[in-house]
């Protein structure tokens, strides 16, 4: 597998445990904090995976058009 993949798939990974530590600890701040790192995380593995590369711009729209332009993702899924 490749590195990056990886690196990208541990980050969301170590997020995801990190969420469930802070709602357990009842930061819901910090909770929704780790969230959002480990949405970008996941999106990140998906793009390197599938495309080979990942956003680098600051625009958050211009990432999702990079995951939108994944073929095996369901487009109206993605939508919602």
């Amino acid at each position: 597998m490749n590195n990056r993949l990886t690196n990208y798939l541990r980050k969301a990974q170590e997020y995801l445990e990190g969420i469930k530590a802070e709602l357990a600890s009842g930061r819901w701040n910090m909770a929704v904090l780790a969230g959002v790192h480990c949405a970008i995380s996941a999106c990140d593995a998906l793009t390197i995976f599938y495309l080979g590369k990942k956003h680098k711009g600051i625009k958050h729209a211009d990432a999702a058009k990079l995951l939108a332009s994944i073929d095996a993702i369901d487009k109206k899924e993605l939508k919602e």
